[in-house]
């Protein structure tokens, strides 16, 4: 399986990136947090695509009792989240991807967050969904957040997403981070993300969150 990895210079300007280009990115790590804390029915969490570790964080500030493996095949951006959650032995950072874990029915809720659009829709977003979906209770609780839409969809939303950019990001990062949207990013219409849950085990899903090019869905396992 493979994912799209992050040089240091990508892995330590992320925080700042990811502040700049997802409206609403605090306030959806909140919002997850607040509903795996009330509907996880046990304590055991996944996180795929940890990254710099921001959604842990977000996870153990609304429930401190959770123990969460991330995963992330990053190097570099699972030292700096291991730099970030050396407090919490509750949490364990594997340098690698899903499909390394033991293939048990272990966790209570999982989590994918702007991960899938760098897979192509070739077999390996659903290889990805099924190999999360494999190491899942039967009706365990699954967030995830992507870039979806289609080529008209997506062109319009960069326009309106253009006008929430910090005054300070310049118009040579807009132009650059447009173009690999456009062009690098192998993002897919919400109907068929939908077919690919369903695919990979999960039941029907609901949209929680969107915003400009981003959305978010909340499913379930099928038992």
């Amino acid at each position: 399986m493979s994912i799209a990895t992050f040089d240091q210079d990508r892995a330590r300007n992320y925080d700042g990136m990811i502040a700049n280009w997802f409206p609403g990115y605090e306030e959806v790590l909140g919002g997850i947090a607040n509903l795996l804390r009330s509907d996880a029915a046990g304590d055991e969490i996944l996180v795929v695509g940890a990254g710099t570790g921001n959604e842990i964080l977000a996870l153990l500030d609304a429930s401190p009792h959770f123990r969460i493996t991330g995963v992330d095949p990053a190097a570099e951006m699972v030292a700096i989240a291991e730099q970030k959650l050396m407090k919490y032995p509750s949490v364990q950072m594997v340098t690698g991807t899903v499909d390394m874990l033991a293939t048990i029915p272990r966790f209570h809720a999982a989590t994918l967050l702007l991960v899938l659009h760098f897979l192509p829709d070739d077999g390996a977003k659903l290889d990805l969904l099924q190999a999360i979906s494999q190491r899942l209770k039967p009706e365990a609780a699954f967030f995830l957040v992507d870039i979806f839409g289609d080529q008209t969809s997506i062109s319009a939303q960069l326009k309106r997403l253009k006008t929430m950019l910090p005054e300070d990001v310049s118009q040579a990062e807009i132009e650059y981070r447009f173009q690999r949207i456009k062009e690098k990013i192998h993002y897919i219409p919400e109907e068929r993300l939908q077919e690919l849950l369903l695919e990979a085990g999960f039941g029907a899903s609901r949209c929680f969150f969107q915003e400009t090019i981003y959305g978010g869905w909340w499913t379930r396992k099928r038992a």
